[in-house]
């Protein structure tokens, strides 16, 4: 996917997933062109496969003082956003700079002088400007033991499979409609004929449907699977613990990047994480260093 597809989207401002051009998805699936796109900040996903463009925003990156000289360009992106934040920028004395990211949308940076100027960039081009992005962002999010999810009754009959999502391993091991009924805790994933649905068991007969990353999540409440590097100020996190988008997109406002993908390590690495950032994710998703 190139700069093309979030132009297009920029212009169509909302649609359903099956809408996305095949010719400007370079052969990636929709899904994972729509999650990316949330998750650096240029779409909000709604219900039943829908999504819309977010207005263009500068999220401000922050350091562990909250003071910020830089931001990203979120939100929509058309060619006359970009001329108008040149403009902007060539009268504060800011500069822009574009870090490529493969198939994705290239990383637009504000650079200024100090929080006041960026401030005034993102006025005069006409954008949101949103302060400490990512803290905020995060500051904002319930805890994952409280994140959205509705009760519902327990899938009965035949099933075509069932998971469970192991807390030791951090992966799915196979399971059955009987234990997932008799469980007390834990996190299954059923497909049932037309469907698969994520259960969280909150204790024996009661049990809620959850989006399935913080699902995962929940289940492996205080395992110790994150590690932070102070110095390089680097946050990772098992494939498989993929946060919530939200979780995940205040992550990627430290930087405007997405996370680096290990695929022998099989990890996840959000860069130009603060301390107070990797606290306060630790605190949302109740798990532990490494």
């Amino acid at each position: 996917m190139t700069d093309l597809l979030l132009e297009w989207a920029s212009y169509r401002l909302s649609g359903r997933r099956d809408d996305l051009p095949e010719e400007l998805l370079d052969g990636e699936r929709p899904f994972w062109v729509l999650t990316d796109l949330a998750v650096l900040g240029h779409i909000d996903p709604l219900p039943d496969e829908r999504w819309r463009v977010a207005p263009p925003v500068l999220a401000a990156i922050s350091d562990d003082a909250g003071v910020a000289a830089s931001g990203i360009l979120c939100g929509a992106r058309t060619p006359k956003i970009l001329q108008r934040l040149r403009e902007a920028c060539s009268r504060v004395a800011g500069t822009i700079t574009g870090t490529i990211q493969p198939k994705r949308p290239t990383a637009i940076t504000v650079n200024a002088r100090n929080t006041g100027d960026l401030a005034d960039i993102a006025a005069d081009a006409g954008l949101l400007f949103q302060r400490d992005a990512a803290f905020t962002l995060l500051a904002c999010l319930p805890k994952i033991q409280n994140w959205p999810r509705s009760p519902c009754p327990m899938v009965v009959g035949r099933v075509q499979d069932v998971k469970r999502f192991s807390r030791s391993r951090l992966t799915w091991v196979p399971s059955s409609l009987e234990e997932a009924t008799a469980a007390r805790r834990g996190f299954f994933r059923i497909h049932r004929d037309w469907d698969w649905i994520s259960l969280l068991k909150q204790s024996a007969g009661s049990q809620a449907e959850i989006e399935a990353s913080a699902g995962r999540i929940a289940a492996a409440e205080r395992a110790k699977a994150v590690s932070w590097d102070p110095t390089l100020r680097r946050l990772r996190l098992p494939f498989t613990l993929y946060p919530p988008i939200l979780i995940a997109r205040g992550l990627v406002l430290c930087s405007g990047a997405l996370p680096a993908r290990d695929r022998e390590r099989r990890a996840l690495t959000f860069v130009d994480v603060s301390a107070r950032t990797a606290r306060l994710t630790l605190a949302l998703t109740h798990l532990r260093l490494a």
